[in-house]
């Protein structure tokens, strides 16, 4: 019986060939869009994800809180070799990467002063930030020496400064006295996905050292490099039940820059030394909440879409009723069911709407294909809103695109219950004798 009902409303689909493809067209043209806006989401969540776990963060990272006074917060880790082994017993797999962090400013004979997050970081011992990170001039590997430093291609040009220039480097170090160093800019860099060279730059090692005066056994935090499928949640809640002791307690996640953390912790009256352990999304929450609001819009322009393509599928399937209304009074005389004439009419209703999900999906996919492949440039607007890269990305993966076309696929057919149960309730006899 499921095979007669298939095949009837597979050939009412292909006798009104033009009004299914006008139907199977609207729903292809949704199913393209919605794959699109999820490609391009996607991508740029990845690429934004890869530049904070190569540049800015780990997978996880362990920050060092040192609070000497209530009104005062250090960006220190106290005895880090010791808080690196307990790491370590926690997740064996793990590599560690040691950064130092501070508030400063940095300016050049040609400009002002700017405020900029200084972040020290051995490059010999980067190997993700040498892959992600592109020079416009200079070398990476330079940044190893002392009072080196690397600032993107935006801050080059606010200091008017280039490689081989000198700037200097103004701190207030961990005495609470003003410090300053000579620096050299050794690299310039593109900006990366998420914006996150906007605010900070990069130093070597010894350099921050001598800004803000880390001791030997001192650092800002380790960061926590991790497999791609490694459970960041579970190891995230595993660190930092381990990491708490009797003198050293852990601070829950503070989903905000430094700067900003360091004003909402020096309002607290705690002294002493805290742990907290975050994940790299929490380290960039700004570009994750742009990327959640666009999510968002996406999913609200994609609901109204729906909304249109279901409009139209079940206005067609109100006008299928009316002009077959004989043909389901016969088919009702010869022992067909209510259900059944229901099943026929939904039947027709998801064919239609799965024909154009599969379409607009291999269609939405090849066009974000193209597009990738011809490096279409990203707006400024568009760039700083979405923190993507210099050109348009798509990411598409299977499991998601089979949910976006099954999604599309239900939702457009949901409607077409309303048209079959007026055709199911139609009298055999008023139908047949309906001329």
């Amino acid at each position: 019986m499921i095979g007669t009902i298939a095949m009837i409303a597979l050939r009412n689909v292909t006798q009104h060939s033009r009004r299914s493809a006008l139907v199977g067209g609207a729903v292809a043209v949704v199913s393209a869009l919605l794959t699109l806006a999820s490609g391009l989401l996607a991508s740029t969540e990845a690429r934004i994800r890869d530049s904070a776990v190569a540049i800015f963060s780990g997978e996880l990272n362990v920050h060092g809180l040192y609070k000497p006074s209530a009104s005062r917060v250090e960006p220190v880790l106290l005895q880090s070799e010791a808080i690196a082994q307990e790491i370590k017993a926690v997740v064996p797999e793990a590599t560690l990467v040691p950064r130092w962090v501070g508030l400063g400013t940095v300016s050049s004979p040609a400009s002002a002063a700017r405020d900029l997050i200084i972040m020290g970081l051995r490059v010999e011992s980067e190997p993700r930030l040498k892959k992600a990170l592109r020079l416009v001039s200079g070398t990476l590997a330079d940044l190893g020496q002392p009072g080196a430093i690397v600032i993107s291609e935006e801050w080059a040009k606010k200091l008017k400064v280039s490689v081989g220039d000198q700037v200097v480097m103004t701190g207030i170090n961990h005495r609470r006295a003003y410090n300053a160093v000579d620096a050299t800019v050794v690299g310039v860099a593109h900006n990366v996905p998420g914006g996150l060279l906007s605010f900070v730059v990069l130093a070597s090692e010894t350099t921050v050292r001598e800004l803000y005066g880390f001791g030997p056994d001192q650092i800002s935090s380790w960061q926590v490099q991790l497999p791609e499928d490694a459970d960041l949640g579970g190891l995230q809640e595993r660190l930092h039940r381990t990491l708490e002791s009797e003198t050293r307690r852990g601070q829950e996640p503070l989903e905000e820059p430094w700067p900003w953390k360091k004003l909402r912790l020096e309002g607290e009256s705690w002294v002493g030394s805290r742990l907290e352990v975050t994940r790299w999304d929490q380290e960039v929450a700004l570009q994750a909440q742009n990327l959640r609001m666009i999510d968002a819009l996406v999913r609200l322009v994609g609901a109204v879409l729906l909304l249109f393509a279901a409009g139209g599928l079940m206005n067609t399937l109100w006008l299928a009723v009316r002009e077959r209304t004989q043909e389901i009074g016969t088919l009702r005389a010869i022992g067909m069911g209510r259900g059944s004439v229901v099943m026929m009419f939904v039947f027709e209703a998801f064919l239609l709407s799965l024909l154009g999900a599969v379409l607009g999906a291999v269609l939405g996919e090849a066009i974000g294909e193209g597009i990738g492949h011809a490096g279409v440039a990203v707006p400024e607007g568009l760039r700083l809103m979405m923190g993507s890269s210099d050109s348009l990305g798509f990411a598409f993966a299977p499991r998601a695109t089979l949910s976006a076309l099954l999604s599309v696929a239900v939702a457009t057919t949901l409607p077409s219950f309303f048209p079959a149960l007026l055709a199911s309730r139609i009298p055999p006899v008023v139908a047949m004798s309906k001329d």
